[in-house]
Formats: C-alpha cells, sequence, structure tokens
C-alpha cells in the first residue's frame, strides 16, 4: 500500500514501513489487532516479527496487551498521539470497547487485510465529503447544528450507527456506485442489520445504485439478511406498474432491446425476443411510449428520470452479497486477566 502522509509520520517514530501501514490501518479500521492479523499483512507466519511489533508499541505507550487468558492476548492501539497524527483524534477507536464491539472491529480489519487492493473510506468527514460531492447528498446527524452546505443537495438526518462500517467508492460505467458494508459478529437475529437498512434507504433511494456486503463468521443468518434487505428494497425486484408499464418498465426495456435486435437484424436475436416484440407492439403504442423509447436510446439515466416523470416508478439497482469469513477469533467469554505490565513481553502468544 502506498505510504501516505500519516504512515509517514508513524515512520518517524521509528517504525518501519511495514510496522507503520500496519498501525495506520488498525487506527482507521479497528482500533484492536491480533497477532495473526500482523503476520496476515505481512504474509509470514505469526513469530519474531509479530513480537518486535509488540514490544515496541507496548514499550512506547502506544499499545496496551490484553490477557484474556489460555495463552490469548489482544493488542488495543489506544494512544491519543497516534490517531492525531492519523488524522482522526477524535475516534472512538482508541476507548475501551465491550467484548461484542471488539470482535466486530476484529472482523472489519480481517476483511481490509483481505481487500487490500480496495479502497475503503474508513472516517465519518470521508463518508460525509464522498456522498456531498459524488452524490449530491449531505448528511447530517444529532450533532450537527447548521444548513447543508449546498442548498440543491439533497439532505437528511442519518443515525452514525447506520454508516459506521466502512464504504466502498467503486464505479461502474463511468458511475458512483458505493458499497456498504455490514459485520455480523455472532448475534442470533439480523434486528440491527434491518435497522441500519432502514436508516439508509432514504439515501439508498436517492442516489439508486449500491451495493450491500453482508459480512458474517457463519452462515446462520445469511438468508435472513436476504429477506431483510428484499423488505426494505422490495422496488429492485419489482419496480411497480402503471397503466403504461403495466408489467413494470423491466418488460418495456426488454421491448426496446427486442425492438433493436429486430431493426439490426442481429444475430442474438432469439424466440424469446420476438415473443416480447409481439406483445410489446400491442402494449406500448402510445406516444409516452415513443418518448421512453427516445430517452432510452440516450441512455440509462435518461431513460429513468423520464419514466419517473411520467409513471412515479423510481427504478432502484442494487444488490447484496454475503461474505463468510474463516479466520478465527478469541473466546471474548472468557474472564480477561487485564493488561500485561509493560515492562515484561516475555512469553507473549498470538492467535
Amino acid at each position: 500500500m502506498a505510504l501516505c502522509g500519516p504512515i509517514q509520520d508513524l515512520i518517524r517514530l521509528r517504525y518501519t514501513d511495514r510496522e507503520a501501514s500496519f498501525l495506520y490501518l488498525v487506527g482507521r479500521f479497528s482500533g484492536y489487532f491480533i497477532g495473526r492479523q500482523y503476520a496476515a499483512f505481512l504474509k509470514r507466519k505469526p513469530g519474531g516479527l509479530v513480537y518486535q511489533l509488540i514490544h515496541k508499541a507496548k514499550a512506547r505507550g502506544h499499545v496496551q496487551v490484553l490477557d484474556y487468558g489460555q495463552h490469548c492476548y489482544l493488542y488495543h492501539l489506544k494512544a491519543k498521539p497516534i490517531y492525531r497524527l492519523l488524522e482522526c483524534a477524535d475516534s472512538q477507536a482508541r476507548r475501551a470497547k465491550g467484548d461484542d464491539e471488539i470482535k466486530t472491529r476484529l472482523m472489519i480489519l480481517d476483511y481490509v487485510l483481505d481487500h487490500l487492493d480496495s479502497e475503503f473510506l474508513a472516517l465519518k468527514s470521508e463518508k460525509i465529503e464522498y456522498f456531498a460531492s459524488k452524490h449530491g447528498v449531505e448528511i447530517l446527524d444529532g450533532s450537527d447544528r447548521v444548513a447543508p452546505r449546498d442548498p440543491s443537495h439533497f439532505s437528511f438526518q442519518l443515525n452514525p450507527f447506520a454508516y459506521r462500517f466502512p464504504i466502498v467508492p467503486g464505479m461502474q460505467n463511468g458511475a458512483c456506485i458505493p458499497t456498504f458494508t455490514y459485520f455480523d459478529n455472532g448475534t442470533m437475529t439480523v434486528k440491527a442489520f434491518s435497522r441500519q437498512l432502514n436508516d439508509l434507504e432514504p439515501m439508498i433511494v436517492r442516489i439508486k445504485k449500491f451495493e450491500m456486503i453482508y459480512v458474517a463468521q457463519w452462515e446462520w443468518n445469511f438468508a435472513a439478511a436476504e429477506a431483510a434487505f428484499d423488505k426494505v428494497f422490495p422496488q429492485i425486484k419489482s419496480p411497480g406498474t402503471h397503466f403504461l408499464v403495466p408489467f413494470g418498465p423491466e418488460h418495456l426495456v426488454n421491448f426496446f432491446w427486442a425492438e433493436r435486435l429486430f431493426c439490426a437484424n442481429s444475430p442474438q436475436l432469439r424466440q424469446e425476443h420476438l415473443l416480447v416484440l409481439r406483445d410489446g407492439e400491442r402494449i406500448y403504442p402510445r406516444p409516452e411510449h415513443d418518448d421512453l423509447r427516445e430517452a432510452w436510446r440516450q441512455g440509462e439515466e435518461h431513460f429513468d428520470e423520464h419514466l419517473e416523470a411520467l409513471t412515479g416508478i423510481r427504478r432502484l439497482y442494487g444488490k447484496l452479497t454475503t461474505v463468510l469469513l474463516t479466520q478465527s477469533y478469541p473466546l471474548f467469554r472468557h474472564a480477561r486477566r487485564g493488561s500485561i505490565n509493560p515492562n515484561s513481553v516475555h512469553g507473549l502468544a498470538v492467535l
């Protein structure tokens, strides 16, 4: 990964390039880590290099070591000066967390380490700036006391919980398409996931194109997560009907495609296209359909805008992807033995 300014600042604290890069990821995405995660970042087996980082960071008061018993140690990057260097001095990551939240943060770090070639937005300020600049959406929360910066932007209140997970600012066919993430730390329900979807729904309907990744250590909630997704965004599968589009907008688009293939005498023309063409000539004879055809020829965005103006139907493009993490985590339910004496690091084991 590129050595950005905050990483260079950590290097000036006499961390190596690799140590500084890893601590940068920890500070931005988690605040906590375990030894095998640094080993995975290095693509090495746990051993001396992990020990060197822990010894160095603990001796400087940057990392606290928590002993969970059974030779299981957890490392908390908690020094405020480090977060100041990482340009997130107010980050909650440096504060002590409960066991469930710690596991969630370790899962986030594992996911990021598995996708180092992707760009992630981790900080609240980054996400707010992204949606304002790329999508014209102004996010406000309970701490905001000012009006939106740009009156032309769509603005709404958003619970900070809804965007506490990393966001991937992707591109597709020249369009900005954000990928939201959600991390299931082992709960038995998807109520929190449903709450996040409902909180995000006003913004997602506005931006129209998005992806959602549901990350878990076990598969038991995957079906329920998919059902919750379909419940909050039913218009993805069934955008609605109108007398101009009695079978929905997808049928009309399929008719336009069939027309194009037929007129071009395309070798891709199939029997199913001819069936759609036969039905469409009967269903779509109105001048409004000619207008929609012309808008479709100009591009998907023009078609969607024209469709909404004529029918009130707002098309939504989204999908849910479930991801299974295979990594293991400490048994947090064991009694925590407290922090390790900072003057002694002998015998530290890594998970």
